[in-house]
């Protein structure tokens, strides 16, 4: 069943968690998703007054256009029908739309293929991505292609990457059932640049990126080359897509998987930027990026390996940025920085905001900040952690999952106080309960009160990985960890593994 608790979600006036993983904003309003639910603040002065809701079923997505945030909510199995949370920040209002035919889409597949059961079709509707442009949202269906979202008129077009064809939901259905679903054409990102005859919508799959005209009556999809410039390389897989539109040209980043033309089967995994001149990527970071944002002209700032780097678009590195020192605050510097957003103000100044395991940090004044090394201003919230498994959590609270080709490390921390030492077991199950993994079992464990931290948890051990009993990574979606102890304590709680 679709997820409807933001009708249950809890207003509140303070950071929702310190685990920020995504952010977006315009002018001085910055909103974020964290592993506790959203936020939004504007960056007027060195003291920010917050404004959120508490819940943890927010997809970490977000975008903001039109004065609204849309944010989408998880399906419980990744199938069932998407609601995307939409937040008027002037009025306050909360409202949602339901994106209705996914039922229709498996209905046509059972009849079509004689399956029963959709589970082994390697089919998901979640929304993984969102893009704003005046009156549309742009939205990465994976399974569901892209959905362009008329929001006044509150309909929707499905687009399938190199079709001529648009589907309304009545006849998607009738699309070519016997190649549908093709997981190289699976819509994982988009991104929406420029405005009018000018608009192109980005869109990331598997197997390339494409160019989607919206205004073109015919050949609306063109294809990126798939040839690197260094010779003797391929392209196996794109990730992820990081564009610009300039007024005389067009900045398109992506993050790639290549293996070497020979026998050799292992990958590389980088940044590049498109060259469309020559019709190549060329390598432009040598990591996979955590984050990027487009700061002023040719600045380009990079998330890589736990710093900040500044970068022309060439990719040349800008020395006297340092950033992680402006990062140091009374809580140290932060172990995880999960995004990263420049936003332009006036008068050639701009805001600079940091999401981390440890909160927000931000800058309101970026360009001379950068210039006198002056340190982040550092958000954070510190909640007491009551005893006897009365209030627990998983952090982060959406645990990334590594993909097919092993990159990313996920593991996330289960919190937790005994109101007496005890014998602890942890177990994890999926969203039908079903059993996944044990984490510990019987693992002697103080009571808070008798440790530093005022918990019990022991960080090397209460943790897991995103894998099962097996050692394989467990698929996208919900999960659900049971806390017992021998003292008859127990907890339960949700963890979101995302892809």
């Amino acid at each position: 069943a679709v997820l409807f608790l933001f009708c249950a979600a809890r207003a509140v006036n303070e950071i929702t968690s310190n685990d920020v993983y995504c952010l977006e904003g315009r002018n001085d309003t910055l909103w974020m998703i964290t592993a506790k639910g959203i936020n939004f603040t504007t960056g007027s002065s060195d003291s920010l007054t917050w404004w959120g809701n508490k819940t943890g079923d927010m997809y970490p997505v977000l975008v903001f256009g039109d004065n609204r945030v849309f944010v989408p909510l998880v399906s419980e199995n990744f199938v069932d029908p998407n609601t995307v949370w939409v937040y008027e920040q002037e009025s306050g209002d909360i409202s949602s739309f339901t994106i209705p035919w996914e039922a229709k889409v498996l209905e046509a597949l059972r009849d079509s293929l004689g399956e029963d059961d959709t589970s082994e079709l390697q089919i998901n509707f979640q929304v993984n991505a969102l893009s704003w442009s005046p009156g549309r949202l742009w939205i990465a269906r994976l399974s569901g292609g892209l959905v362009e979202w008329d929001i006044a008129a509150a309909t929707g077009t499905v687009h399938l990457p190199g079709d001529s064809l648009s589907y309304q939901p009545a006849s998607f259905p009738q699309i070519d059932l016997p190649g549908y679903p093709d997981s190289t054409r699976s819509v994982e990102g988009v991104i929406a640049a420029g405005t009018g005859d000018s608009l192109l919508v980005w869109v990331q799959t598997p197997a390339a990126i494409w160019a989607y005209n919206p205004s073109a009556a015919d050949s609306a999809w063109s294809a990126l080359s798939d040839s690197l410039a260094v010779q003797g390389r391929k392209v196996v897989r794109y990730n992820n897509i990081y564009v610009r539109q300039r007024a005389t040209d067009t900045l398109v980043f992506a993050d790639i998987y290549t293996a070497s033309d020979s026998m050799d089967t292992s990958t590389a995994r980088a940044l590049y930027r498109y060259d469309f001149t020559s019709g190549t990527w060329n390598e432009y970071l040598k990591t996979s990026p955590d984050a990027l944002t487009f700061g002023f002209g040719d600045t380009v700032y990079v998330v890589s390996n736990g710093t900040i780097n500044a970068r022309t678009d060439t990719g040349e590195v800008i020395d006297k940025t340092r950033f992680n020192e402006r990062l140091k605050s009374d809580e140290g510097v932060p172990s995880q920085i999960n995004d990263i957003l420049f936003v332009p103000q006036k008068s050639d100044t701009a805001l600079f905001w940091v999401a981390t395991n440890q909160g927000i940090y931000f800058s309101r004044n970026e360009i001379y900040d950068e210039q006198y090394e002056i340190n982040f201003i550092h958000e954070f919230r510190s909640p007491p952690l009551a005893g006897g498994l009365s209030r627990t959590y998983f952090y982060p609270g959406i645990l990334k999952n590594p993909d097919e080709f092993g990159g990313g490390a996920p593991v996330g921390y289960f919190a937790y106080n005994l109101s007496r030492s005890a014998d602890v077991t942890i177990k994890i199950y999926d969203w039908n309960m079903d059993f996944v993994k044990t984490v510990i079992s019987n693992a002697p464990r103080r009571a808070g009160t008798s440790r530093k931290s005022g918990r019990s948890t022991v960080k090397t051990e209460d943790k897991w990985d995103g894998t099962n009993t097996a050692g394989e990574n467990v698929a996208p979606g919900v999960y659900y960890y049971k806390i017992t102890t021998s003292e008859n304590e127990r907890a339960f709680g949700k963890i979101i593994v995302a892809r």
